[in-house]
């Protein structure tokens, strides 16, 4: 089993950073999973370099590696090259015959943004979500999910399972049979495995209570539970019921006070306050 991992290390500290390469390391050495690393950092190629295979803005720096061009995320977003990228590494594996054996993830980490002199209009969507890169509309944080492994996963599915980024890591746990994978209660690790999704077994699958945003860039919060959804702005709240308002149009929070009370209920008990992350908070 092979995995890519696109600078998975982003955001942390440097212990947080060792530690998490430290594990990656380890699983491609012990338990021979392939694990190809995609980073920005000189200082993880130096360290990390002879322990997995490491990709560099293009450069390969491993002798095991597919021979694919890898370029900056802000490079596919200026320039429109996401999908002769992507089909650089399908003919990599295809060349190296780990097509057949290899899980793709393909997708983004925000929506449509006007930093770097980008233009949203150009990269956005069809005009059915509202909202950027940093806010809480589901413009700025619902994106593409699309993941590919052949004999596993049925082509040209579709499903409309709600899951987060913090997902990943115990999918991929739960792919490879790893069961020490962080837990909920022992770990304060929220993150929902949706291997059963992948493998077509719905009926196994376990769903997110509900969905938690904060952006202090843009001083909003957000909570998601099923269609709906809460968004407080500078501390003030407005509601939207997504299935039948999917660009976020429509404040219906005066008329659903009681689930806006449960909306507000959690934001009260999972937000943390930081002197670095600030955010208004909504009167509860």
């Amino acid at each position: 089993m092979r995995f890519i991992l696109d600078e998975p290390t982003a955001g942390l500290d440097p212990k947080g950073r060792d530690d998490i390469l430290d594990q990656i390391a380890e699983l491609h050495k012990v338990r021979g999973i392939t694990i190809i690393l995609v980073s920005h950092s000189m200082e993880d190629i130096a360290k990390y370099a002879e322990r997995l295979i490491v990709v560099n803005d293009g450069e390969i720096a491993y002798d095991d590696a597919p021979k694919a061009v890898f370029a900056h995320y802000r490079e596919l977003e200026a320039m429109g090259l996401a999908a002769p990228q992507i089909t650089y590494i399908m003919h990599a594996l295809k060349e190296k015959g780990l097509d057949e054996n290899t899980i793709v993830f393909f997708s983004s980490d925000n929506g449509p943004h006007e930093e770097g002199g980008a233009d949203p209009e150009f990269f956005g969507r069809d005009g059915k979500l509202r909202g950027l890169k940093r806010q809480c509309h589901e413009g700025g944080i619902r994106i593409p999910f699309i993941v590919r492994w052949p004999g596993h996963i049925a082509s040209g599915t579709t499903n409309d399972h709600q899951l987060a980024f913090y997902d990943i890591l115990p999918t991929f746990c739960e792919l490879i049979g790893d069961k020490k994978f962080p837990g909920k209660n022992k770990d304060h690790f929220d993150g929902i495995s949706f291997a059963p999704t992948l493998l077509g077994n719905d009926k196994k699958q376990k769903e997110h209570e509900f969905l938690y945003w904060e952006f202090h860039e843009t001083d909003q919060m957000a909570v998601r539970m099923g269609d709906w959804k809460l968004i407080i702005k500078k501390g003030i709240p407005s509601l939207y019921n997504l299935k039948e308002d999917l660009h976020e149009d429509h404040d219906v929070a005066s008329q659903n006070p009681s689930i806006v009370k449960k909306m507000l209920e959690v934001i009260q008990r999972e937000h943390q306050p930081s002197d670095l992350f600030k955010v208004t908070l909504p009167t509860f």
